[in-house]
């Protein structure tokens, strides 16, 4: 029975393979958001352009709707514009309304936004429009991915034998390749480009087993030419392609079939691709049209230096395998060095299969994996030619996807026994594939997954209400700050609840603001922010119905560096990112008034060591209610300090009296205030706390005598002072006889 179900997988397995990639393809196209992808944006604008009968892009210095991919060959646009010129997009700039506030290539940016557009819930659902165009287009894409996992296939079968079971699966880690399933399900060149480059591989290594005819010379010579207006890094492929013709006429002594081969084969693909270069030779100067593309998307201002490539060589790695989204999506680290590892093995089993195993076989073998090896090699080179002009990537390297599949599956079988070495080959595409469809669900979907709605009567009861009205068509229903005192360097929580009241003409952005010591200053930096669209990014306000709710949590990080102690300000808002300056949305209370500064709440932020009293200080010992003692002073000319302790939090603010009465105890000057000139109030003191409160004392209107230094705290709503209790008891009047002052 074992048996009969092997031979059947080993007979039906590639059918197997390329439908469960299709299935996982489609399944990546539904989850991902259209058009959340490196440059699909720019690849839609390109096919439009065609599917509009505008004809190819010409830059002319004035930006174009698909940017730098103006530069790009057009094969790719051609194949999908008959698929999305039968549909009306009159909603193209509803959807794809741009999120300004998206954080491209930022992974571990804590406020959401891995999105670049706006999109709805029910966008997945959606199937008209402009949505149903990208779909169609995408369905090119996964088509072409589907071809290169059959061609990888196929190739691995002239490397290994027809009857291996390595073939396929060789063919299973490209297949099953979560980067390129998500590329797949995705509207970019580099498909096409990768589907044909994976053909052309194939042939190559199947004309050095035998000398091509003349069909298939004008097969790869077509191929050649169709790789050509794909995409510029698919040249590449001419190096290996003419080794291995060089290579088998040297094998018949004729090297005069060499030129004839490659004339023909030449031939048919200038035909087939010459025109493109010439044209851009024609109207930039420059045959491949990276002028053009450097013009809009700028190079490197100086070439990297080694460091710098090994550092980008991480993110190439990482963004092979599992890097979505917008460079922005990543897996856990634990996965990158698990496949870092499985690469390394897999190159030193090769190395191993090159010098030991395969000498046995015969020099024929030995050159076909030399000419896999040599067309990986080719695209890594190319990669690092790159990375002196731009900023490299994985997908970069998915022409030579085959190729790096057959070299790893080759090195593991190697370096293992041969029962267990493919024992670990299939344990290890199973783990590729369940990586591939864990990454659907475990990173890709909870990033675009909006918050549920709530009715009001669901908003946390723990919220302080506000009730702030913005354009009359949002509300700002209240917040949540937690922890109430923080360090620098941790992180403080503010939940925000917005209720639309009507449907909403634009998409509004929101804010919330943290100001530290000298609190909200216009044109001032705040401490820490965040600018979102509500449902940090997954929500715009015109997608939720009138009277649902949407709540935010943000997590603010402060600054290591913030100046402690001081009262934290929280500022809330909305504001069109659009409009000129984006001087904010009015913020209208329940009673009409005007709210200026949106000033929703305060927290505390306190040193991570609380100061020793100065040995200078003179010690005192006074108890106020509410947790307060004032535990010293210090008095240096006209500088007087305050040390304050807090045995508990103090329920509210507190103001300071300084007083200086005369020889006949009658009042001359007072110097009153929030303790730290209002920027640590005393409802900010967490337990524990040894605040130093400096005053200056004014003496100058003051004739010459001497005067006696009081001190307390009052209630300023109420003017009520707050009793003291001293070393002897009772302070008279609340009021703390502290030091004689002399004017002279």
């Amino acid at each position: 029975m074992a048996t009969t179900v092997s031979q059947k997988f080993k007979r039906n397995g590639i059918a197997i393979i390329v439908g469960a990639f299709i299935s996982l393809a489609f399944l990546y196209a539904w989850v991902n958001p259209i058009l959340e992808s490196p440059d699909a944006i720019w690849h839609f604008e390109y096919i439009l352009h065609l599917a509009q009968g505008k004809g190819f892009p010409r830059y002319s210095g004035s930006p174009l709707p698909m940017q730098q991919e103006a530069s790009q060959p057009p094969l790719y646009y051609i194949l999908a514009a008959p698929l999305v010129s039968i549909i009306s997009i009159e909603d193209k700039s509803e959807v794809i309304a741009h999120n300004p506030h998206a954080a491209v290539g930022l992974p571990l940016h804590p406020y959401g936004n891995k999105n670049v557009l706006a999109h709805c819930p029910d966008e997945r659902f959606s199937f008209y429009g402009t949505v149903l165009a990208v779909r169609l287009a995408a369905l090119l894409s996964i088509s072409l991915g589907a071809i290169t996992v059959y061609f990888s296939y196929r190739a691995a079968r002239l490397l290994f034998g027809k009857e291996s079971p390595l073939a396929l699966l060789s063919a299973a880690f490209v297949a099953f390749n979560p980067q390129f399933i998500f590329l797949s399900a995705s509207l970019n060149n580099d498909n096409l480009v990768t589907a044909l480059a994976t053909i052309l591989f194939y042939l190559t290594l199947f004309f050095f087993d035998r000398p091509p005819s003349r069909s298939q010379l004008f097969l790869a010579g077509v191929l050649f030419g169709l790789i050509a207006i794909a995409k510029l890094n698919g040249l590449v492929v001419i190096f290996p392609l003419l080794i291995s013709l060089a290579m088998t006429a040297l094998r018949s002594h004729r090297f005069r079939d060499f030129v004839y081969w490659a004339f023909i084969a030449g031939g048919v693909a200038f035909i087939i691709g010459g025109w493109w270069y010439i044209r851009n030779l024609l109207i930039y100067g420059d045959p491949t049209g990276l002028k053009v593309m450097f013009a809009m998307f700028p190079p490197r201002e100086r070439p990297p230096n080694w460091q710098e490539i090994l550092y980008n060589f991480e993110g190439v790695r990482k963004s092979y395998w599992a890097v979505f989204g917008w460079f922005n999506i990543v897996v856990h680290p634990w996965i990158y060095s698990a496949l870092d590892w499985w690469m390394l093995i897999g190159i030193v089993g090769f190395i191993l299969f090159l010098a030991m195993v395969l000498p046995e076989n015969g020099e024929k073998k030995l050159f076909l994996w030399l000419l896999t090896f040599f067309w990986a090699l080719m695209y890594l080179l190319a990669l690092v030619f790159w990375t002196y002009k731009s900023y490299p990537q994985g997908r970069m390297l998915f022409p030579a996807l085959a190729a790096f599949s057959a070299i790893w599956v080759s090195g593991w079988n190697s370096i293992l026994p041969e029962r267990w070495g493919k024992r670990v080959i299939i344990l290890s595409a199973f783990a590729l594939a369940a990586l591939a469809i864990y990454a659907l669900w475990g990173y890709i979907w909870p990033s675009y997954n909006s918050p549920p709605l709530l009715e009001e009567s669901e908003v946390p009861a723990s919220l302080h209400r506000l009730n702030w009205t913005f354009a009359d068509s949002i509300r700002l229903i209240g917040i949540e700050i937690w922890p109430q005192t923080v360090k620098p360097g941790q992180t403080l929580n503010v939940r925000a609840c917005w209720q639309v009241l009507k449907p909403v003409p634009r998409n509004y952005s929101v804010f919330v603001h943290v100001w530290g010591k000298g609190g909200i200053i216009p044109g001032g930096k705040t401490l820490t922010q965040v600018d979102t669209f509500p449902g940090l990014g997954n929500s715009p306000f015109r997608c939720i119905p009138p009277g649902k709710v949407v709540c935010d949590v943000y997590p603010l990080l402060i600054p290591q560096d913030a100046e402690a102690p001081a009262r934290l300000t929280i500022e809330v808002g909305a504001y069109d990112f659009y409009e000129p300056g984006h001087p904010g949305l009015k913020a209208i209370d329940e009673k009409g008034n005007h709210i200026p500064l949106g000033i929703a709440g305060y927290a505390a932020l306190v040193p991570h060591q609380w100061p020793s009293i100065p040995p200078e200080v003179t010690p005192l010992n006074y108890r106020f209610p509410d947790g307060i003692k004032l535990v010293g002073f210090s008095l240096k000319g006209n500088t007087l300090k305050l040390y304050w302790t807090a045995e508990k939090k103090p329920s509210r603010d507190y103001t300071v009296f300084v007083h200086l009465v005369d020889e006949d105890g009658q009042w001359v000057a007072g110097f009153d205030g929030m303790p730290v000139s209002g920027e640590f109030p005393t409802s900010c003191w967490p337990e524990g706390a040894l605040v130093e409160d400096e005053r200056k004392l004014s003496t100058e209107s003051l004739t010459s005598g001497k005067y006696t230094l009081k001190v307390g705290l009052y209630f300023l709503e109420t003017i009520e002072r707050l009793m003291v209790e001293g070393p002897e008891g009772p302070v008279p009047d609340g009021a703390i006889t502290l030091s004689q002052l002399t004017v002279p």
